[in-house]
C-alpha cells in the first residue's frame, strides 16, 4: 500500500486520507509511516510595533517572556518555536520607493527585484516554496493562499517560478476547497467538468465518500489512533464546510448562491476569518501530502483596510497607521499585531491537532511553519530589523 492514501467519492470527489500508521502493511512503508516535510509560508506585508513585539529576554524562549509582546498569542507552542531577528533585506534597490513591493518579492526569492513602483515589482529569480515543491511534489506548485482586500490594487507576490514570473495567491477559501476536493473526474476526450458548486458544500465530501471511510474503520488492522486521526480529519472537513457556507452566508434554496463566491470584495472583506479558513485549508492539505509547500499572506503587502481587534472593519486606513510615529497610532498596530499572531497561533493548533504515533509529535513536528514580515517598522518603512 502507498504511504498515501486517496479515496475517490461520488461525482469525481478525491478525498485525501491523513498517513494511516497502522495500514502501512509492507515493511517498507510501514519503517516510513511519518508525513512526508512540507514548508509553510505565512507572510504580513506592514511592519509591527518593534517595541512590544520581540520576547523580553534573549536566550531560550519561555510563556513569560511572551507577556505583554504582540507575539503573546504563541506562548503554547513556546517549546516549539525559535524568533530571529535583526533580519535585514540584502540587494535593497527602492528604499522609499516601491518597498512594498520589493520587500515582498524580495521575501522568498532573496533575488534583486526591478520595477519602477510597488505594483511593477518582480523578482529576478524563483521563491524558495517553488523551488521546495518541485522538489518534493513532483512538479505540482505550492499552495498560495490570501485574505484581506486590496483597494490600492498593490500587494506583494511572494511565490515565482522564475525570474519575473509570479504564482498569484488565491483570495477565495471557496476555490481553494474545490481544488482540494472538487469534481476532478474528465469525461472521454474533454476538460474536467466545474463542481456543482452548490452540492459541493450542501453536501459534505464526507458523505460522498461514507462507504468507503465505513469500510476502512471495519478494517480489523486500523488502530484506535488512526481512528481518533480519520475522526479528526472528517470533523475538520466538516468544520471547514460550515465555516465557508456560514461566513459567506450561503442560503440553501437559493439558485444564485454560489454568486457570492465570485465577488472578490464579498469574500476578503473580513482579513481575520478569512485567514483561519485559509489555516484549515493548509493543515488538511499537508495532513495528506497534498501540500508540501504553501503560503498565506495575512492582507496585502500595501494595506489600506483598517480593522478593530475583533476582525470588523473600522474604517480608515491601516497603511496610515503603521506610517504615524504616535502612540495611538502604535497601539492600534500593537492590537493588530496580537490578531495577526493569533491567525498564526491557529495555524500551529491546526497542525499540532494531528496527531502521531512516533514519540508522541504532531503534524507540526514534521515542517518548517514560519510567520515573517517585508517591512520591520511600517512608520518608517524600515528593511532592518525584520
Amino acid at each position: 500500500m502507498q504511504r498515501r492514501m486517496f479515496l475517490k467519492g461520488v461525482g469525481g470527489t478525491i478525498f485525501g486520507l491523513p498517513i494511516l500508521e497502522s495500514l502501512m502493511w509492507d515493511s517498507q512503508a510501514k519503517a516510513a509511516t511519518v508525513p512526508p516535510p512540507y514548508a509553510i509560508f505565512v507572510h504580513q506585508g506592514m511592519g509591527v510595533e518593534p517595541k512590544r513585539w520581540w520576547p523580553t529576554t534573549l536566550g531560550k524562549l519561555t510563556k513569560d517572556s511572551f507577556t505583554g509582546r504582540g507575539i503573546e498569542p504563541l506562548a503554547p507552542y513556546v517549546d516549539k518555536l525559535l524568533i530571529i531577528g535583526k533580519m535585514s533585506h540584502g540587494n535593497v534597490r527602492h528604499a522609499n520607493a516601491g518597498d512594498h513591493g520589493e520587500g515582498g518579492a524580495m521575501a522568498l526569492t532573496g533575488a534583486l527585484v526591478d520595477g519602477n513602483n510597488d505594483g511593477a515589482m518582480r523578482a529576478l529569480g524563483p521563491s524558495l516554496d517553488y523551488v521546495l515543491a518541485m522538489a518534493l511534489m513532483n512538479g505540482k506548485e505550492p499552495l498560495g493562499l490570501m485574505a484581506g482586500r486590496n483597494n490600492s490594487g498593490v500587494y506583494e507576490c511572494l511565490s515565482y517560478r522564475k525570474a519575473r514570473d509570479r504564482i498569484a495567491p488565491e483570495a477565495n477559501p471557496f476555490n481553494a476547497y474545490k481544488a482540494l476536493f472538487g469534481n476532478t473526474t474528465a469525461p472521454t476526450g474533454g476538460a474536467a467538468p466545474a463542481a456543482n458548486e452548490k452540492d459541493l458544500l450542501r453536501k459534505s465530501v464526507n458523505d460522498r465518500v461514507r462507504a468507503q471511510v465505513k469500510a476502512l474503520l471495519a478494517n480489523s488492522k486500523i488502530s484506535k489512533d488512526d481512528k481518533d486521526r480519520l475522526d479528526l480529519h472528517l470533523n475538520s472537513i466538516r468544520d471547514l464546510e460550515v465555516a465557508i457556507a456560514t461566513n459567506f452566508s450561503m442560503p440553501e434554496d437559493s439558485k444564485n448562491a454560489i454568486a457570492v463566491y465570485q465577488n472578490k470584495n464579498a469574500v476578503v472583506s473580513d482579513k481575520f476569518n478569512i485567514s483561519k479558513l485559509h489555516c484549515d485549508i493548509l493543515a488538511l492539505a499537508a495532513a495528506t501530502g497534498q501540500m508540501r509547500a504553501g503560503s498565506l499572506h495575512i492582507g496585502p503587502g500595501q494595506e489600506e483596510e483598517l480593522y478593530n481587534p475583533d476582525g470588523s472593519l473600522k474604517g480608515g486606513g491601516y497603511h496610515d497607521i503603521t506610517h504615524r510615529f504616535d502612540q495611538e497610532s502604535q497601539d492600534t498596530v500593537f492590537k493588530l499585531d496580537i490578531v495577526n499572531q493569533q491567525v498564526f497561533a491557529y495555524l500551529l493548533k491546526a497542525l499540532s491537532n494531528y496527531k502521531f504515533e512516533n514519540n508522541g509529535k504532531t503534524l507540526l513536528d514534521y515542517g518548517a511553519t514560519t510567520f515573517f514580515n517585508s517591512l520591520g517598522w511600517g512608520a518608517n518603512h524600515s528593511r532592518t530589523d525584520l
